[in-house]
């Protein structure tokens, strides 16, 4: 889970690292992160935020995601950003931002 926020200040650090030293060592790909979270809390989350605004009735649903189809959670470490420095500054995780992301994209006309 990772904000928008903390994603551009991501980019800064690696392009400033760059800019500085062009033969840099660092590797080809690089993970940015602030925390884990399991799958099962995300789509608790999001089913939670469409039944609150009755988009899905309870018959369209057998149950939320379990997180045992597909795996249960996926870990990414950002070492290489922190070693230049970067941490993350945005709080709220993303299981906390789905009702707002839910709002913003109503209000955008996405839903």
């Amino acid at each position: 889970e990772l904000q928008v926020l903390d994603l551009v200040s991501a980019y800064e650090v690696l392009l400033a690292d760059l800019l500085a030293s062009p033969a840099s060592t660092s590797p080809n790909y690089v993970f940015a992160e602030s925390g884990s979270v399991t799958w099962l809390d995300f789509s608790r989350a999001v089913h939670k935020t469409l039944r609150k605004r009755e988009l899905v009735k309870p018959e369209m649903v057998v149950q939320p995601y379990d997180g045992g189809i597909l795996g249960s959670s996926a870990l990414c470490e950002a070492v290489v950003l922190r070693q230049k420095g970067w941490a993350p500054v945005q709080k709220q995780t993303v299981v906390e931002s789905v009702e707002g992301d839910f709002e913003e994209m109503k209000r955008v006309g996405a839903v």
